[in-house]
């Protein structure tokens, strides 16, 4: 039987497979967008402390300082292995390194290794309790790991010691979210935009949170904020597309998608699958199937490109081969 497809479904497959940086309850490292790891890593990058802790031996600190500074050079090139191995010199030569265990832990959180980022960060602490980096970057990692009450009580602890971080602000109400408490974290978006008005990693989660209160007119405010400050931010503009469709405002959606499709015509599957829906609920289906087809160059194992050709080539009248699309989708996990 040859399914159908309706605009309320479009939002629905929108909502589940882009969105909405920071909003999806699977904490996994791996759903989260580009732009949303970018910022995390660079946020807890530039809290580094750069004072450095006292090493008893004046010798000693001179060479521990030097492989230190080392591991920050190559950190800087997006070499995290090398960075690593130069703050293990340092710590070596002083094991109280409180700086040099927190920028490890930052290599490693940018690696994705959040166990070892989590040793590191929980050493820097236990060195000096009073530094609001390895707090943050704490809270972080358990956030991501799910135990937001423990992230939250890490973040709290952080703002106590700087609470004119942007960035504490902005992961406090990222674990908020977490736990649908969308007003408290509003307000933390709201105190972190205040400290940076133009952190555009918080406004587009205050964006992404106030379409799940429904507020779409505020929404798009955000959205439009966060692409004034970077007009290549492709997050804001699915995300304002999202908001431009629940509204009807299909054109307006497509041309966001479009722009997101310029900007990274590479990983651009998930954008021509959006349009190609958003094609369909205008009853463009020989364009929407160009889309697909499109998406499907990019990626032959998306089944949300072989799904949404099948609706295509069905109200094509094409049967025989939207079956045999629709198929394909559910033999690659393509569920209803």
């Amino acid at each position: 039987m040859i399914r159908k497809i309706k605009v309320t479904m479009l939002v629905l497959i929108l909502i589940s497979t882009l969105l909405i940086v920071g909003c999806s309850e699977n904490t996994s490292s791996s759903n989260q967008t580009v732009d949303d790891k970018e910022e995390v890593t660079t946020t807890l990058e530039n809290q580094s402390v750069e004072q450095k802790q006292e090493v008893t031996n004046t010798q000693g600190k001179n060479e521990a300082v030097e492989w230190y500074d080392k591991g920050n050079a190559f950190y800087k090139q997006g070499k995290y292995a090398e960075a690593i191995e130069c703050y293990d010199k340092a710590i070596a030569i002083d094991p109280n390194y409180a700086d040099a265990w927190g920028d490890k832990g930052n290599a490693f959180f940018s690696q994705g290794k959040y166990t070892d980022a989590l040793e590191c960060y929980e050493n820097t602490i236990a060195l000096n309790s009073n530094l609001a980096p390895a707090w943050a970057g704490k809270g972080a990692i358990l956030a991501y790991q799910g135990k937001y009450a423990d992230a939250l009580e890490c973040f709290d602890k952080a703002i106590q010691i700087d609470p004119n971080s942007a960035s504490i602000w902005y992961h406090k109400g990222y674990a908020l979210v977490r736990q649908r408490k969308y007003s408290e974290a509003i307000e933390c978006f709201d105190k972190s935009i205040e400290i940076d008005p133009n952190y555009k990693v918080a406004w587009n989660e205050k964006g992404a949170v106030l379409i799940r209160q429904e507020k779409y007119s505020e929404a798009i405010e955000c959205f439009d904020k966060a692409i004034e400050i970077d007009p290549d931010n492709i997050t804001a503009l699915a995300n304002k597309a999202i908001v431009l469709l629940v509204q009807g405002r299909v054109d307006e959606a497509i041309a966001c998608y479009d722009k997101a499709i310029e900007i990274d015509p590479d990983n651009s599957s998930v954008f021509l699958i959006s349009k190609g829906i958003a094609l369909f609920s205008q009853r463009k289906y020989d364009e929407a199937m160009t889309c697909f087809d499109k998406a499907i160059e990019i990626d032959p194992n998306n089944a949300d490109a072989w799904n949404g050709k099948g609706h295509a080539l069905a109200f094509l009248g094409r049967n025989t081969e939207a079956q045999e699309c629709f198929n394909k989708a559910e033999a690659l996990g393509y569920k209803e």
